[in-house]
């Protein structure tokens, strides 16, 4: 079965999200063949004049923590590598285009996109896309990672999965 934008478009419509905040958290591969690819799925929310919002998580700027707050039994190994190296003096800000590749494509798409607005967290951002794009993420900061969702709510939007569970 092929999926296509009209399919997007309809069962969007079907949800009552069409003009509304979505954050979309997803699978494309759980949707089967998607007509047009990511492009597509981030084409039909934005047809139906939705503003997008995914998260675009990234660990290219994560650092290990300090020995004396590497504590025993917490959950957390280590010794396994955790950071990937930028590069000296390289600093995260909204504007970099990194993106860990088990976000998914329908999030690396999105970040793509011209006209997105990404938040100023340097691991957990969000990127969003629509026409109030800079309205869910103005307020994400280093310190408040989970702000556009907090946006998404004074928004009355909505969390979307497609293709994933509430375990993911």
């Amino acid at each position: 079965m092929t999926v296509t934008g009209d399919d997007l478009r309809h069962a969007l419509r079907e949800l009552g999200l069409a003009a509304r905040a979505v954050c979309l958290h997803s699978s494309l591969r759980s949707f089967g063949y998607v007509s047009g690819g990511a492009e597509a799925v981030v084409r039909a929310f934005l047809d139906e004049e939705c503003t997008l919002l995914v998260p675009t998580f990234s660990s290219a700027f994560e650092i290990a923590p300090p020995l004396q707050l590497q504590f025993e039994r917490n959950g957390w190994n280590y010794s396994a590598t955790h950071t990937k190296t930028c590069g000296p003096g390289r600093v995260y800000s909204p504007e970099v285009l990194d993106i860990d590749r088990d976000m998914g494509a329908i999030p690396a798409t999105l970040l793509a996109s011209p006209g997105h607005v990404r938040g100023n967290h340097p691991l957990d951002s969000f990127t969003a896309v629509g026409p109030r794009a800079a309205e869910l993420v103005a307020e994400q900061t280093p310190l408040d990672a989970y702000a556009p969702l907090k946006a998404l709510i004074r928004l009355n939007g909505f969390v979307l999965l497609m293709g994933v569970g509430l375990e993911r």
